[in-house]
Protein backbone atom coordinates (compact mmCIF):
# COMPACT_ATOMS: atom_id res chain seq x y z
CA UNK A 1 0.00 0.00 0.00
CA UNK A 2 1.17 3.62 -0.67
CA UNK A 3 0.33 6.84 0.64
CA UNK A 4 1.29 9.81 -1.90
CA UNK A 5 4.18 7.78 -2.93
CA UNK A 6 5.53 7.13 0.33
CA UNK A 7 5.34 3.30 1.96
CA UNK A 8 2.97 2.79 4.67
CA UNK A 9 4.33 1.23 7.41
CA UNK A 10 1.92 -1.18 9.55
CA UNK A 11 1.78 -1.73 13.19
CA UNK A 12 0.04 -4.63 14.46
CA UNK A 13 -1.95 -4.65 18.22
CA UNK A 14 -4.14 -5.92 20.27
CA UNK A 15 -6.87 -3.92 19.78
CA UNK A 16 -5.83 -1.93 16.72
CA UNK A 17 -3.87 -1.41 13.57
CA UNK A 18 -1.35 1.47 12.87
CA UNK A 19 -0.46 3.11 9.81
CA UNK A 20 2.39 5.04 9.57
CA UNK A 21 2.01 6.94 6.00
CA UNK A 22 4.01 10.19 5.45
CA UNK A 23 3.57 12.32 8.06
CA UNK A 24 0.87 11.29 9.43
CA UNK A 25 -0.49 8.14 11.74
CA UNK A 26 -3.86 6.88 11.24
CA UNK A 27 -5.28 4.15 13.94
CA UNK A 28 -7.83 1.59 12.94
CA UNK A 29 -9.38 0.15 16.07
CA UNK A 30 -10.16 -3.77 15.80
CA UNK A 31 -13.50 -5.00 16.14
CA UNK A 32 -12.62 -6.92 19.16
CA UNK A 33 -15.01 -7.66 22.29
CA UNK A 34 -12.56 -8.21 25.29
CA UNK A 35 -13.88 -7.93 29.29
CA UNK A 36 -12.13 -4.32 29.05
CA UNK A 37 -12.98 -3.05 25.65
CA UNK A 38 -15.78 -3.15 23.11
CA UNK A 39 -15.01 -2.07 19.83
CA UNK A 40 -17.21 -4.92 18.20
CA UNK A 41 -19.45 -1.97 16.17
CA UNK A 42 -18.99 0.18 14.08
CA UNK A 43 -20.22 3.11 15.93
CA UNK A 44 -18.58 1.81 19.08
CA UNK A 45 -14.96 1.93 16.92
CA UNK A 46 -16.26 5.62 15.72
CA UNK A 47 -16.97 6.73 19.56
CA UNK A 48 -13.38 5.34 20.70
CA UNK A 49 -11.75 6.99 17.79
CA UNK A 50 -13.23 10.18 18.72
CA UNK A 51 -12.68 9.62 22.77
CA UNK A 52 -9.27 8.95 21.91
CA UNK A 53 -8.55 12.29 19.87
CA UNK A 54 -10.27 14.38 23.09
CA UNK A 55 -8.75 12.47 25.31
CA UNK A 56 -4.88 12.64 24.29
CA UNK A 57 -5.32 16.78 22.76
CA UNK A 58 -5.34 17.45 26.80
CA UNK A 59 -1.33 16.85 26.90
CA UNK A 60 -0.46 16.73 23.18
CA UNK A 61 -3.18 18.75 20.88
CA UNK A 62 -1.02 19.54 17.83
CA UNK A 63 -0.73 15.68 17.27
CA UNK A 64 -4.20 14.83 17.43
CA UNK A 65 -5.91 16.08 14.63
CA UNK A 66 -9.29 14.09 14.87
CA UNK A 67 -11.32 11.64 13.49
CA UNK A 68 -11.25 10.68 9.77
CA UNK A 69 -14.33 8.03 8.32
CA UNK A 70 -12.81 5.37 5.86
CA UNK A 71 -15.29 5.02 2.78
CA UNK A 72 -16.57 2.66 0.20
CA UNK A 73 -16.88 5.21 -3.14
CA UNK A 74 -19.58 4.47 -5.71
CA UNK A 75 -16.90 2.66 -7.93
CA UNK A 76 -16.06 0.02 -5.19
CA UNK A 77 -12.43 1.52 -3.73
CA UNK A 78 -12.41 2.65 -0.37
CA UNK A 79 -11.03 6.02 0.48
CA UNK A 80 -9.89 8.49 3.60
CA UNK A 81 -12.96 10.63 3.83
CA UNK A 82 -15.34 12.14 1.02
CA UNK A 83 -18.55 11.06 -0.25
CA UNK A 84 -19.33 7.28 0.44
CA UNK A 85 -20.48 4.63 2.60
CA UNK A 86 -18.59 4.89 5.69
CA UNK A 87 -17.36 1.26 6.57
CA UNK A 88 -14.47 2.17 9.28
CA UNK A 89 -13.05 4.69 11.37
CA UNK A 90 -9.79 6.50 12.01
CA UNK A 91 -7.83 8.51 14.84
CA UNK A 92 -5.63 10.71 12.71
CA UNK A 93 -2.95 12.12 14.24
CA UNK A 94 1.02 13.84 12.72
CA UNK A 95 3.60 11.12 12.98
CA UNK A 96 6.60 12.26 15.58
CA UNK A 97 10.08 10.44 16.00
CA UNK A 98 9.66 7.18 16.52
CA UNK A 99 12.95 6.96 18.10
CA UNK A 100 11.84 8.61 21.09
CA UNK A 101 9.42 6.22 22.21
CA UNK A 102 10.54 4.69 25.77
CA UNK A 103 11.08 1.11 24.35
CA UNK A 104 13.98 2.93 21.62
CA UNK A 105 15.21 5.33 24.61
CA UNK A 106 15.45 1.66 27.06
CA UNK A 107 17.40 0.35 23.84
CA UNK A 108 19.95 3.14 23.68
CA UNK A 109 19.87 3.35 27.63
CA UNK A 110 18.34 6.67 27.59
CA UNK A 111 15.18 5.82 29.54
CA UNK A 112 16.11 7.61 32.75
CA UNK A 113 13.88 7.67 36.14
CA UNK A 114 14.16 10.81 36.00
CA UNK A 115 12.00 10.91 32.17
CA UNK A 116 9.72 8.27 33.77
CA UNK A 117 8.80 10.16 36.60
CA UNK A 118 8.19 13.28 34.87
CA UNK A 119 5.46 11.14 32.32
CA UNK A 120 4.27 9.63 36.08
CA UNK A 121 3.66 13.29 37.04
CA UNK A 122 2.26 14.60 34.20
CA UNK A 123 -0.05 11.12 33.83
CA UNK A 124 -1.12 11.81 37.69
CA UNK A 125 -2.10 15.61 37.29
CA UNK A 126 -4.06 14.53 34.03
CA UNK A 127 -5.95 11.61 36.10
CA UNK A 128 -6.55 14.70 38.93
CA UNK A 129 -7.84 17.12 36.51
CA UNK A 130 -10.17 14.35 34.83
CA UNK A 131 -13.92 13.94 35.46
CA UNK A 132 -15.33 11.21 37.84
CA UNK A 133 -16.87 8.87 35.64
CA UNK A 134 -19.41 6.53 37.60
CA UNK A 135 -20.22 4.43 34.47
CA UNK A 136 -17.65 2.43 33.93
CA UNK A 137 -16.64 -0.12 36.66
CA UNK A 138 -16.49 2.78 39.88
CA UNK A 139 -14.25 0.98 42.50
CA UNK A 140 -14.20 -2.63 41.25
CA UNK A 141 -12.98 -1.55 37.80
CA UNK A 142 -10.28 0.96 39.10
CA UNK A 143 -9.10 -1.70 41.26
CA UNK A 144 -9.06 -3.98 38.44
CA UNK A 145 -6.76 -1.92 36.57
CA UNK A 146 -4.31 -1.12 39.06
CA UNK A 147 -4.33 -4.75 40.07
CA UNK A 148 -3.68 -5.30 36.15
CA UNK A 149 -0.66 -2.92 36.50
CA UNK A 150 0.89 -3.47 39.26
CA UNK A 151 1.10 -7.39 37.82
CA UNK A 152 2.83 -6.27 34.76
CA UNK A 153 5.03 -4.17 36.24
CA UNK A 154 5.91 -7.11 39.05
CA UNK A 155 6.91 -9.29 35.95
CA UNK A 156 9.02 -6.54 34.78
CA UNK A 157 11.69 -6.88 37.68
CA UNK A 158 14.35 -5.55 35.45
CA UNK A 159 12.43 -2.18 34.92
CA UNK A 160 10.63 -2.03 38.52
CA UNK A 161 12.22 -2.46 41.77
CA UNK A 162 9.68 -3.73 44.23
CA UNK A 163 9.69 -0.84 46.67
CA UNK A 164 8.49 1.21 43.18
CA UNK A 165 5.30 -1.21 42.87
CA UNK A 166 4.39 -0.50 46.24
CA UNK A 167 5.11 3.15 46.23
CA UNK A 168 2.31 2.97 43.11
CA UNK A 169 -0.27 1.18 44.79
CA UNK A 170 0.03 3.31 47.70
CA UNK A 171 0.20 6.49 45.87
CA UNK A 172 -2.45 5.71 43.28
CA UNK A 173 -4.52 3.98 45.71
CA UNK A 174 -4.42 6.75 47.93
CA UNK A 175 -5.42 9.37 45.38
CA UNK A 176 -8.43 7.43 44.77
CA UNK A 177 -9.68 6.75 47.91
CA UNK A 178 -9.13 11.23 48.17
CA UNK A 179 -11.69 10.87 45.47
CA UNK A 180 -14.16 9.11 46.78
CA UNK A 181 -13.19 6.14 45.65
CA UNK A 182 -14.01 2.96 48.01
CA UNK A 183 -11.27 -0.19 47.38
CA UNK A 184 -12.09 -3.52 48.96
Amino acid sequence: MAHGGTAVERIDTHISVVFLAGNRIYKLKRAVHYDYVDFSTLEQRRMACEAEIRVNRRSSPALYLGTVPVVRTDDGALALGGEGEVVEWLAKMVRFDQTEFFDKLADRGELTKELIHDIADEVARLHGEAEICLDNGGSAGMKWVIDGNLADMESQAELFNSADVARYRILVEAALVARGAVLE
